[in-house]
């Protein structure tokens, strides 16, 4: 605890005025929690879909720039499909309207997006008494009558753009599509009120599917009370565990107390900035106060192993918690600055996490570095025995080991120590060589698989999220299956001037651009303003099919958007086209399935024909719809994943790097920590878990995992190479079974608090439990069986003298 000149080091003085001072420490950190405990209540916990858009991306630009004209992104789409017989029935019909004027009264609807075969949206073009007539498909009332329900079907076939987009092929189902603004959605609200709609509708002829971002994000909010479930039971499980392992209410107390201020500072840091806390990262916030509860298992066994050996509660206080001050700060701080990487990537949930979880972490020095041997102070000593001095001083080092370990013997230490022993004899004699050359082969074989196979954002939001018997995955696949599809990707042309989509040939390369539009890969159809120009041209040559084109006169066109303005209400056409000033327009494209690859592959292709058709009257710029929204998200979060990985590690080497004074003790740290990081993507992929803006917060903190693991054992190993002359044998067996006993102890409680994750109805949390225990044993195996591999075969002396503590 001194400097070779018998100097007290800054820990033990730091200790010591810890120690010295424990109702001023208590009162400030009382008065901090208290602080945050206040700032807590105005907490939200819930989804801001601005927060998940990337805003200075160029397709959420578009999208923001045009929003208000051509509508929301976030579509839901509800079926009503009937079991017998097809739609055209009174009954069908009247369901259909009640649906859709109750879905038009939802609270963040945009009333100008919603559609459905009994809004006046849907129009009728006909040739009638005085005529071209535009009307409603259903006007002036519902059909009812055998002839009423005839015309309606005839209406609907002799119209384009109906059957296909809004109705089945085989009519049997029809859709209601609504847009939901972001700010204005209540999730809870849209849960509510669609589960009440499908209750009261459906029957034994009638089946309502209920799909579309806005409903995903209903789902996520509906499941989010289990998780609040989960914690709970996981609280109750950790309090076992450490009551199974330290037997004593301070061994309960101490780390839960911990990890409670860490939470309470963190949430109530977050809550101060205004930050929301999305659910489906709320696994993050678990790991973050598992930081906490590491360090305080570590310096519970080193104060119990201090006190059996002194007998004096003061001087085992600053002994056990000076020699883990600088190994808990430094760990502290990697962790910190690993999360703060995050930030790296500009979509305001990920920057959000990483500015309040890297706060969280930090917290943890107040919450267990500085409280911890504050409470230990004020609270009675261990009811363990003790050695007497006397004893102590006639025996020798390994018999007063021995000693200390009956005293501090526990039910577990049979356990931990036998999985302490394996993992000894993995680095044991010529055995080391056999971990070095699996640790290469997983390094460059394993990453290069991972660099190339590993996917972003490759499969569909809902099915990344909740599993594929879910009901809105099942919704999802009956639109993909049945309509054109339920995905929008959004081109938007651009007109050089006011009224430049009343031009011919702006209206002809937007027909060109969605003729092409249908060899994107999974494209189901596309939908411009030229359907409707070509249908009303149609009716100009009495209903004559061949008469479907684009009119090449200017002046059947003018007559034509004449006809369209004076029979469209405000807001009709906006989908199509803007009005008055016919400037700008879109084609919309509908995609059956999507992955990462089909939207990447189909924006390329966009790309190269808009860059072969260079345009003088028009431009096209891409791209809107809510898979314009995932194509950027997705280049974010694939940027920002790989940059991420590289800082993180960057920034532990150079840490650690300062910390043990030889790069080759930052190298035997960084291995074990990259290894896991390979083997964790290597089972992202045969898991089929995609790497997409939820799962990338808990990969990069689940890095700090390892790094905490392999910095109390590197500094314990270089301790024990101290006192035992040398030995680096003997250095690495006391380590292991010593500070690698509570490493093995604080995986698996970690491991079995997580696992309840499983259990939740999301197939994200679930997927994300199984990926963290994996990292959590991952881990805990590379501290203590690859990290002295490492140091024996680069050499105990190059690395460990290095160590000041």
């Amino acid at each position: 605890m001194t400097t070779e000149k018998g100097e007290k080091t800054i820990w033990l003085k730091l200790v010591e005025y810890h120690v010295g001072h424990p109702y001023l420490m208590l009162t400030l950190i009382v008065l901090g929690t208290i602080f945050f405990v206040y700032q807590i209540f105005s907490l939200k916990i819930h989804t801001d879909f601005f927060d998940l858009y990337p805003p200075r991306h160029p397709y959420i630009q578009l999208y923001k720039q045009y929003r208000n004209m051509f509508g929301t992104a976030n579509v839901m789409t509800l079926v009503l499909e009937v079991k017998k017989g097809n739609i055209y029935n009174a009954e069908t019909i009247k369901k259909l309207e009640r649906l859709t004027k109750d879905v038009l009264e939802i609270k963040g609807v945009n009333p100008i997006q919603v559609i459905s075969l009994t809004h006046p949206k849907l129009k009728n073009i006909n040739v009638g008494t005085w005529g071209i007539e535009i009307s409603p498909l259903i006007h002036p009332k519902l059909p009812e009558t055998d002839e009423e329900l005839r015309r309606f079907k005839e209406k609907i076939y002799t119209n384009e753009g109906i059957r296909g987009v809004y109705i089945t092929p085989n009519d049997k189902a029809t859709m209601i599509q609504a847009g939901l603004w972001e700010e204005g959605v209540d999730l809870k609200n849209l849960y509510a009120k669609m589960t009440e709609l499908k209750k009261r509708e459906e029957d034994a002829n009638h089946t309502i599917y209920i799909t579309g971002y806005p409903m995903l994000y209903a789902w996520i909010a509906h499941y989010t009370p289990q998780l609040y479930n989960v914690f709970f039971v996981t609280g109750v499980v950790l309090m076992v565990l450490l009551w199974w392992y330290f037997r004593s209410f301070m061994g309960v107390f101490i780390p839960m107390i911990s990890a409670v201020v860490s939470a309470i500072w963190g949430l109530g840091f977050a809550s101060m900035l205004k930050i929301n806390i999305d659910p489906l990262v709320l696994v993050v916030p678990l790991l973050l106060s598992a930081r906490a509860l590491s360090h305080s298992v570590q310096s519970m066994e080193r104060y119990h192993e201090e006190y059996a050996k002194t007998g004096d509660k003061k001087r085992a206080i600053i002994i056990a918690y000076g020699y883990l001050y600088k190994p808990g700060i430094l760990g502290t701080i990697c962790d910190g600055l690993g999360v703060l990487t995050i930030a790296v990537a500009t979509i305001p949930l990920m920057r959000n996490l990483a500015i309040y979880g890297s706060f969280w972490i930090l917290s943890i020095y107040v919450s267990s570095i500085v409280l911890h041997p504050v409470l230990v102070s004020l609270l009675p000593p261990p009811r363990a025995k003790h050695i007497d001095k006397e004893k102590l001083a006639r025996i020798d080092l390994d018999t007063a080991r021995e000693e200390i370990r009956k005293i501090t013997a526990r039910p577990g230490d049979k356990i931990y120590l036998k999985i302490g022993h394996i993992l000894i004899a993995l680095t044991e004699g010529n055995r080391k060589w056999i971990v070095l050359a699996v640790a290469i082969i997983i390094l460059f074989g394993g990453g290069y698989v991972t660099r190339t196979h590993l996917k972003v954002g490759d499969t569909s939001a809902g099915k990344a999220i909740l599993y594929s018997d879910h009901p809105y995955n099942v919704a999802g696949d009956k639109v993909n299956r049945d309509f054109i599809g339920a995905s929008q990707l959004i081109v938007i042309a651009e007109g050089q001037k006011k009224g430049a989509m009343k031009d011919g040939d702006s209206l002809t390369l937007l027909e060109d651009l969605g003729v092409y539009s249908q060899r994107l890969p999974n494209a189901g159809g596309t939908v411009t303003v030229t359907g409707i120009v070509k249908t009303i041209y149609r009716m100009f040559h009495e209903g004559n099919p061949k008469w479907a084109v684009l009119p090449e006169d200017p002046r059947h066109l003018g007559q034509i958007f004449f006809q369209i303005e004076g029979s469209m209400a405000a807001g009709e056409m906006d989908r199509f086209i803007s009005v008055p000033d016919y400037s700008n327009a879109t084609v919309t494209i509908y995609f059956r399935e999507y992955n990462n690859k089909v939207i990447t592959d189909s924006l390329a292709m966009l790309k190269n024909y808009i860059k072969d058709h260079p345009l003088e009257k028009m431009k096209f710029r891409l791209a809107g719809g809510i898979l314009g929204i995932l194509a950027s998200v997705n280049e974010e979060v694939e940027w920002s994943y790989w940059m991420n990985m590289l800082l993180i590690f960057t920034l532990t080497f150079v840490f650690c790097w300062w910390a043990y004074r030889t790069w080759l003790g930052a190298l035997v740290l960084f291995i074990p920590l990259l290894i896991c990081q390979v083997l964790s993507d290597i089972l992202m992929l045969i898991l089929g878990i995609d790497m997409n803006i939820n799962s990338l917060p808990v990969c990069s903190v689940g890095v700090g995992v390892g790094v905490d693991y392999g910095i109390y054992i590197l500094s314990r190993l270089a301790e024990e190479y101290k006192f035992s002359n040398g030995d680096y044998m003997r250095a690495r067996y006391l380590a292991i079974t010593s500070t690698g006993k509570a490493t093995i102890f604080t995986a698996s409680t970690l491991l079995f608090s997580v696992i309840f994750f499983v259990f939740a109805s999301f197939k994200f949390q679930a997927e994300m439990a199984v990926l963290l225990a994996f990292l959590l044993v991952a881990n805990m195996v590379g501290a203590l069986a690859v990290l002295p591999a490492l140091v024996s075969i680069l050499g105990p002396d190059r690395i460990l003298p290095k160590y000041r503590i």
